[in-house]
């Protein structure tokens, strides 16, 4: 099935796969990223309408985030006995890896069709540098399924030197409504994120009442707890049991079913919304009008990736088509 191709800002191609079950995702090479997924004609996703917006988004709404996802202190990180130092973009720390992000660059691509699957796995090359001595060759993969309402997505980076690798793909959903506070969470969470004022990582511990979704709640529910402080709002990441339905997202329209090969996932509950800007739902961007379930690793232990070995991640989101909330 050759997906359809439309040329967008500067040149880049946006790539359109569609399925039987009118289970439609377009895909965007710059960032190889999903810029929105249709279930049953029903776009559950949340990005920035207008493509320009999108490519430059402060948000990396549905990118594909490396080679270090998550927050490091003033940039540094030890390797071996070195400290590298990333470039800096928030408060003097290094988030998603500021400048070298995989979220700002173009990617080649390459569709492909399997008995029951057809997808796009993009690829790139990137030079190692002062911040990042190690050459990188990284790669993304979508699937989506032509029997059920699923979509995998497949990461990996190969390190030409012993090298510290976080992959995750940044998509917000929302599930075809407008906010998702009132949707129902359900979490096998394990531990949750503690965090300075600066939202640097500072360890795991047992989840606090706030930030316990092993039995299920509203998302909204606790979203204004003074215990989340100093975090504004949900921006943690949860630690989760191996196996089925990690994270279970259930809204009027739809459930969604989440499972990693990572460790936990970084929830981020839309809290700094983009200013006046239009989404593809046709909503201004607000608080709480979308969700994330970033694949992520363990900040407070070491996840370097031994030279010439491929890192690789995974993350599967299945969906239910149903009418009312639990």
């Amino acid at each position: 099935m050759k997906p359809k191709q439309t040329i967008q800002k500067d040149g880049f191609a946006l790539l359109t796969l569609r399925n039987d079950l009118r289970d439609e995702m377009t895909l965007s090479q710059y960032g190889a990223g999903l810029y929105d997924l249709k279930i049953e004609g029903i776009s559950v996703t949340h990005a920035p309408k207008d493509y320009g917006e999108y490519a430059k988004s402060s948000g990396y709404h549905g990118k594909f985030v490396g080679p270090i996802a998550g927050r490091l202190e003033k940039g540094k990180i030890e390797v071996n006995g070195e400290t590298w130092v990333l470039p800096l973009n928030e408060n003097g720390n290094s988030l998603h890896s500021a400048s070298l992000c995989f979220a700002y660059k173009p990617f080649a691509f390459l569709p492909f069709e399997e008995k029951d699957s057809l997808g796009v796995k993009f690829f790139a090359s990137f030079q190692g540098s002062e911040n990042y001595p190690a050459d990188l060759d990284a790669y993304i993969l979508y699937r989506l399924s032509k029997k059920e309402h699923r979509l995998q997505i497949e990461m990996g980076a190969t390190p030409s030197l012993d090298a510290p690798i976080n992959l995750t793909t940044h998509l917000y959903w929302n599930l075809g409504e407008n906010s998702v506070y009132p949707m129902h969470l359900k979490l096998k969470e394990t531990l949750t994120g503690l965090y300075d004022a600066a939202l640097l990582p500072k360890g795991f511990a047992k989840p606090t009442p706030a930030l316990d979704f092993r039995e299920g709640k509203a998302v909204g529910l606790d979203a204004n707890s003074p215990s989340l402080a100093p975090v504004y709002g949900y921006d943690h990441a949860f630690l989760v049991e191996e196996g089925e339905d990690q994270a279970v997202l259930t809204g009027n329209l739809f459930k969604m079913k989440i499972v990693t090969s990572a460790p936990g996932f970084q929830i981020y509950a839309d809290n700094y919304p983009l200013k006046d800007t239009i989404m593809t739902d046709g909503q201004p961007d607000h608080r709480g009008a979308a969700i994330t379930f970033e694949p992520v690793s363990r900040m407070d232990r070491p996840f370097l990736c031994p030279a010439k070995q491929t890192f690789k991640r995974t993350v599967t989101y299945a969906f239910e088509r149903r009418e009312a909330r639990p």
